[in-house]
């Protein structure tokens, strides 16, 4: 941007500024609040969505406004939307009928009246909102607002699925936006990048504008922060797929389960690869050898990078060890033993009834205390997808659960607990790259430094990372096995594992390898995790980490839990 730009723009944001409008209720604040009341109204497990259009409904999502300014006042524009959300979401008031799309008043007033005479507190509610309107066009406008519902349809991805459940660049820049509710994925169409022919613009007035069609380069210089206020007034509804790392970031939420159809890559036949099935939740079958592993060693190394993380977290480190040896010195006791400290009392007065009754006592009459040592292996799976390649509250994610795993790691290795590092990123389900950075047989300390050398590649496609992490650990004669998966276990790929199939094949993958006694926990720094993770891995079977300072100290926390 040239002086003059910025002179500019400078002036203008000082006349031009956005005013708020009072007792503005914005959704996104409280989403998550919204995500639980939907659900529960409808009795079912909904997604909440926020858009500018008009709030709506599928058989899966509810589309909340994003801004609601119904009143001067703050808190009945919140009674209002309480009001639309249970209108929206109940499931026992007049179902609407989904199989047809569009804006309806007809249906929506006979539901609305059934609501208001089933529902007292409704009722209630629903007048006060009346006598709350300043006139009697304002009294209509909220009445009209209540029965306004965009029909949506679902998309083809949740028909099919149903209802079951190298290099060391980064981003520069990453920012949130407000996401589209409607978004369009476009194939990267590189054959019409290297055909573009360069145009000059003798004015020297650039404007951004939304995707016409016309392909340019998908990521140049960062400069997101020049642009930002240009980029917030469009509607990011289209978007491309692309293997390389972004120099600058906007983080939304949005859905791509619509789009992604099924990889028709073929395998790799010069490499070794282990195929694995996949869950199909509509069919509620196995798609055999349906994903293919391609496992590896890892041997790319940061010299020095485990001594400068030991330096700089020297006191944290001298803290987590102290934690483990306070568990370490206490003991347990060990009874009917053949000899001891102290005479088991229990076991005395069982042999002396046995002398009494004529039989042969037995002769383990002592019990001793020693060091508790539980048999225990531990195999940590860290995700280094491209979604690890983002910030959060100023920390880099994938750096953050690099430093964790180096510290708890640490504090295994003294412990003298079998533990295995490894990790993973896909591209299609023919394409699952699994690298084994430290075996159960490897010093940790000729491995440490491999930690540093993990970059951030790829999607998310966890189910066959799961299967192949079972399947090294059934190996394991420990008597405890667990798996720690590092990731923001956001199910995604290439191809289609978005939304509801996803969620079904890793939740799928859990019960396998719980059922083969191994036990699985996640650690996820994502904000938004809570919203997903109690489907996938059940109730305490994850940890959400709001502040990712804390993750070193939570997984270290729960590895004191499995040994104590």
């Amino acid at each position: 941007m040239s002086w003059d730009e910025w002179i500019f723009r400078r002036l203008w944001k000082s006349f031009v500024k956005e005013k708020e409008a009072p007792g503005l209720y914005r959704v996104d604040e409280a989403l998550r609040r919204w995500h639980s009341f939907c659900s529960l109204s409808a009795s079912q497990k909904l997604r909440v969505l926020t858009t500018e259009d008009v709030p709506g409904r599928s058989s899966t999502t509810v589309y909340l406004p994003r801004l609601v300014h119904v009143f001067e006042d703050r808190e009945m524009n919140e009674k209002a939307l309480m009001l639309k959300a249970f209108f929206l979401s109940f499931s026992d008031g007049g179902a609407f009928d989904t199989s047809t799309t569009g804006t309806t008043t007809v249906s929506s007033q006979e539901r609305l009246a059934g609501i208001r005479s089933r529902y007292a507190g409704f009722a209630d509610q629903y007048d006060e909102c009346l006598d709350a309107a300043s006139s009697p066009e304002a009294k209509k406008a909220f009445e009209d607002w209540m029965l306004l519902c965009n029909l949506r349809e679902d998309s083809e991805a949740e028909r099919r699925d149903g209802g079951d459940s190298s290099n060391d660049e980064r981003p520069d820049t990453q920012i949130e936006i407000e996401a589209a509710d409607d978004v369009v994925v476009h194939q990267l169409d590189k054959k019409a990048i290297q055909d573009y022919t360069l145009n000059h613009s003798f004015e020297k007035i650039d404007t951004i504008e939304e995707f016409n069609g016309n392909w340019r380069q998908t990521d140049e210089s960062d400069e997101l922060e020049e642009h930002l206020d240009a980029v917030k007034e469009l509607k990011l509804r289209d978007l491309v797929r692309v293997d390389e790392q972004a120099r600058s970031m906007l983080s939304a939420d949005i859905r791509l389960d619509l789009m992604t159809g099924e990889s028709k890559e073929s395998v790799d036949g010069k490499r070794f690869a282990v195929p694995y099935p996949e869950w199909d939740a509509r069919s509620r079958s196995y798609k055999e050898e349906w994903c293919h592993v391609y496992p590896s060693h890892f041997t790319l190394s940061s010299p020095g990078y485990y001594a400068t993380v030991c330096d700089e977290n020297a006191a944290n480190l001298t803290r987590l060890k102290r934690k483990y040896r306070q568990i370490q010195n206490d003991r347990e006791t060990v009874r009917r033993m053949p000899e001891g400290e102290e005479i088991d009392l229990e076991s005395a007065i069982l042999a002396h009834v046995d002398r009494r009754a004529g039989l042969s006592p037995d002769g383990r009459l002592y019990r001793s205390k020693r060091k508790y040592r539980r048999e225990l292996s531990i195999l940590i799976l860290i995700d280094h997808s491209l979604s690890t390649d983002s910030y959060m509250n100023g920390h880099h994610i994938l750096s953050v659960a690099r430093q964790a795993v180096t510290l708890t790691s640490t504090v295994f290795a003294e412990a003298a607990t079998r533990f295995q590092i490894d990790a993973f990123f896909s591209h299609t389900r023919n394409q699952i790259e699994y690298s084994m950075i430290k075996s159960f047989r490897e010093n940790w300390q000729s491995c440490a430094d491999r930690i540093g050398s993990i970059e951030a590649k790829g999607y998310t496609r966890i189910g066959p990372a799961i299967r192949h992490a079972t399947s090294l650990l059934e190996q394991e004669k420990s008597r405890h096995r667990w798996i720690l998966l590092l990731s923001d276990a956001r199910p995604n790929d290439y191809d289609r594992y978005e939304g509801r199939h996803g969620i079904a094949d890793v939740k799928q993958s859990i019960r396998e390898a719980r059922s083969k006694n191994i036990g699985l926990h996640a650690f996820s720094l994502d904000s938004q995790a809570r919203h997903y993770l109690p489907e996938m891995f059940g109730a305490g079977g994850y940890s959400v980490i709001p502040h990712p300072e804390r993750m070193i100290d939570v997984m270290t926390d729960f590895y004191l839990k499995l040994v104590d």
